[in-house]
């Protein structure tokens, strides 16, 4: 077996290289924590935007379908007034007519 003696003075440079990649690889760390932070807070933002647009595409979608049923509702309503006035005048035209004698 081969023993193998480290001293001080040849440890110490590596050792203080690992130290010191370790403190750059911490602020490292705490930069991209910091930018996940930001970016986090960022899609809430965007998500809640699209939420309220969301929202308020549906709120549009509710008034413009109430909207076209009144009108179709409205149509029926008017197309059987309408019908309802042509029996009428049909009614009364039959009843002039027939009412009416031609003199000679």
């Amino acid at each position: 077996a081969t023993r193998v003696r480290l001293t001080r003075r040849e440890v110490s440079p590596p050792l203080r290289k690992v130290e010191a990649a370790q403190s750059e690889f911490a602020a490292i760390a705490a930069a991209l924590e910091r930018k996940v932070m930001k970016m986090s807070d960022e899609v809430e933002a965007a998500q809640g935007s699209m939420l309220a647009l969301h929202d308020v595409t549906a709120k549009q979608f509710d008034a413009l379908s109430r909207a076209v049923t009144e009108l179709k509702a409205e149509k029926r309503r008017a197309e059987a007034a309408l019908a309802d006035v042509n029996a009428r005048a049909a009614a009364v035209t039959t009843t002039t007519t027939t009412t009416t004698t031609p003199s000679v």
